[in-house]
């Protein structure tokens, strides 16, 4: 899209065609806190029982995930533990079906489909562990995505909350940034420009179980590394329905 063009005039022009919508969404006060801060949070979406089945369901997939050829994604010290396309796997890891969930989304994206599928995660407290997303990122630089997570367990400071700068996602905010510390546009992995982030604007987002997110994950976010515990959460992903699941992750979908 606009390849020709600089990022900041592909991101002008992708904003002006996107907020064709602008109005619905901010009739909804939960898209409307998506689009001014980049996330809501939703507590009881799931009750504590529903929570428990789903982190046992994870536990029995994994305890027998060569018997039942279930595809498991882990990062390089085992901290990190994805079954992606859960949904496919058990109703108890279903969120990308969630009739509410679909409703927001195909809002968000403007769309009647999407493509996707539902992520289960267990993350540890093993040494060494960089948290959920590895790092501070944004998941795209131009368009918006967005995602829903839900905490299957508690969540305090130290066991890995999702962590994101408020209104890092929005257009105006976004140019600011990048040009003020001379970074790309384009640029999605951001360990490095921490030190130029305004950490007013950081949100920690500590959470009972049950509770969902609904991000926009062009902001700058991370699930901050965990010094305890474990952490379970479902996390849907989307794309567009003219889109493909990205061969970079496709061959670890169930």
């Amino acid at each position: 899209m606009f390849d020709d063009q600089s990022p900041l005039e592909r991101l002008t022009r992708y904003e002006a065609k996107y907020g064709t919508h602008l109005p619905e969404l901010l009739a909804s006060q939960e898209l409307q806190r998506v689009i001014e801060d980049g996330f809501c949070i939703i507590p009881d979406f799931w009750s504590s029982r529903k929570c428990q089945q789903a982190v046992q369901e994870i536990e029995k997939l994994l305890e027998r995930e060569a018997e039942l050829g279930v595809k498991v994604w882990r990062d390089d010290i085992g901290a990190d533990i994805r079954i992606m396309g859960s949904n496919n796997l058990s109703p108890n890891l279903d969120l990308i079906n969630d009739p509410k969930v679909q409703d927001w989304m195909h809002t968000l994206y403007d769309v009647n489909s999407l493509v996707g599928f539902t992520m289960s995660a267990k993350i540890q407290a093993l040494k060494g562990n960089k948290g959920s997303g590895y790092g501070w990122h944004r998941d795209s630089c131009i368009p918006f995505q967005f995602k829903a997570i839900l905490y299957l367990s508690d969540v305090s400071a130290e066991e890995g909350p999702f962590q994101y700068i408020k209104k890092s996602g929005n257009r105006d905010e976004m140019a600011r940034f990048c040009a003020q510390h001379n970074i790309d546009l384009d640029a999605n992995r951001l360990d490095e420009y921490e030190q130029y982030f305004d950490m007013s604007k950081l949100v920690e987002l500590i959470a009972s179980a049950g509770t969902l997110i609904i991000v926009n994950t062009r902001g700058i976010h991370r699930g901050k590394p965990l010094t305890k515990g474990t952490r379970y959460a479902l996390t849907n992903y989307y794309w567009p329905p003219e889109s493909k699941i990205p061969a970079h992750i496709k061959p670890y979908v169930n």
